[in-house]
């Protein structure tokens, strides 16, 4: 029989860290871990701290709440149970696990990662900020916000009559110190006048008096939700997430993945965001990726992003090559296995120049991949492009909503078989896009086989971008 775990909620507990830690520290295969409905706080004092790279994340020390790692046969019910988060810390990791379970949970943080400001005049590129409730910050000749200073952040406008961003208006990246930005960032200066907060900038005339200037201060992506690590079989379930500073749910190299009712909304505690990033992500995963009957609404980022990673070839000698990671919160992930048969393209072309199997695989940098392949590699030259191309899942996502977000609603890149089925989009920007790039996220395409049906898209492209589905 399973052994089981109960983790019973007492108001007399200021902090489950270690009692959630002491309970995980002991989980065998096979274990049940119950928690009992109630609201546990928990802070980073006594988490979970590991160092642990995840793609289109930044590669460092993660602190979680629940941490499981090389376990089989796992259960974790939450009964409808809140972990509140009182520091910036995940709530669950899994790495290397095989057959999770994991529902019932409500996850939630007790402070903000994003600021809100309601506009409340504008005169020529003059704005006057007002503060807006949970949203604190302090001003010292520039803006701190929990010691930390405010020197660039993705802004937005959002209407606040109808909880989305605002229509025919794009977000900008704005420089508030002295810097050096790419060229793509605007000019920003806070002051403090007269009692008000005053920013300066060419946005002004964009922008609307009564508006509400969302700013997405935090400079990293290193605290999610949930996150999936080279597991197989998860099935995730029932649960609502609140908030998240990074992304919602993350996924890296694993395969059968069943989503089912998990809702990543605003409970009202957070103003206008869910998410400041994505509300999920699935990065060269493989066998299935079921999405049902979910809810993504008011993240920064996208609802949806299933996609693999482009490559560059460094060198070629003899059976090896040499792989380079283009973008730096996709370095420190390998992902190419031993049996893997992958794509070289010639230069940023599709044109195929070798399809090798992969005999070893090693990370020997964080920016480079060690490949020993079987197969006539001859015509590969450096510069070239590869993909993992068949290390993708067959997809299939339905009776899911995706609305009110910063850009779009589903990114489908998967090269296997996609179903996008009685779902509803309401996004800024295109409502399903199916594309790739090899000039800054470096994400894969390559779809081949994709169904999108009976679907609605209700007033999608109404802040920027072209059509429904791209």
């Amino acid at each position: 029989m399973n052994g089981y775990k109960k983790i019973v909620c007492s108001s007399a507990v200021a902090d489950y860290s270690s009692m959630i830690k002491d309970v995980f520290d002991r989980v065998e295969d096979g274990d049940t871990v119950e928690f009992e409905k109630g609201v546990y706080p928990i802070g980073d004092t006594n988490s979970y701290k590991t160092y642990i790279g995840l793609s289109n994340n930044d590669y460092g020390e993660r602190k979680i709440a629940v941490y499981v790692r090389d376990k089989k046969d796992i259960t974790i019910k939450g009964n409808g149970a809140t972990l509140f988060l009182t520091s910036e810390i995940g709530a669950f990791g899994f790495v290397n696990c095989r057959n999770v379970v994991l529902s019932g949970f409500c996850i939630d943080y007790e402070k903000n990662c994003h600021l809100e400001f309601k506009i409340d005049a504008i005169n020529g590129t003059e704005i006057r900020l007002k503060k807006r409730e949970g949203f604190d910050f302090e001003m010292s000749n520039a803006l701190y916000v929990r010691g930390r200073k405010l020197s660039s952040a993705l802004s937005m406008e959002f209407d606040e009559q109808r909880k989305r961003p605002y229509a025919n208006r794009s977000y900008y990246f704005l420089n508030f110190g002295d810097e050096q930005m790419p060229p793509y960032y605007t000019a920003a200066r806070l002051e403090e006048k007269d009692g008000a907060l005053i920013l300066r900038s060419e946005i002004a005339p964009k922008l609307h008096e009564g508006g509400v200037l969302v700013v997405c201060y935090r400079k990293t992506r290193d605290v999610q939700c949930c996150f999936f690590d080279g597991c197989s079989g998860v099935a995730m379930s029932d649960m609502e997430i609140a908030y998240s500073p990074s992304m919602g749910i993350i996924a890296q190299m694993t395969e059968n993945i069943a989503i089912r009712n998990v809702n990543v909304r605003p409970n009202g505690r957070h103003g206008l965001v869910s998410a400041v990033c994505d509300a999920s992500h699935f990065v060269h995963c493989d066998g299935f990726l079921k999405i049902n009957d979910c809810n993504f609404y008011n993240t920064m980022d996208d609802g949806v992003n299933v996609h693999g990673n482009y490559a560059t070839v460094h060198s070629v000698q003899g059976d090896t090559v040499l792989l380079h990671i283009r973008h730096e919160q996709q370095e420190y992930v390998n992902t190419y296995k031993k049996g893997d048969v992958f794509k070289i393209y010639e230069g940023k072309s599709v044109n195929v120049v070798a399809s090798p199997e992969v005999v070893y695989s090693e990370l020997t940098a964080p920016n480079t991949v060690k490949l020993v392949c079987k197969g006539d590699i001859s015509a590969v030259k450096e510069g070239d492009t590869a993909c993992n191309y068949d290390r993708m899942p067959e997809v299939e996502i339905s009776g899911v909503s995706v609305g009110n977000n910063r850009p779009r609603g589903l990114l489908l890149h998967s090269s296997k078989k996609t179903v996008v089925k009685d779902c509803v989009f309401s996004d800024c920007e295109h409502g399903i896009e199916l594309a790739g790039d090899t000039d800054y996220w470096f994400e894969s395409g390559g779809c081949t086989d994709v169904t999108i049906r009976n679907c609605v898209f209700d007033d999608c492209n109404y802040s920027a971008g072209d059509f429904a589905i791209m």
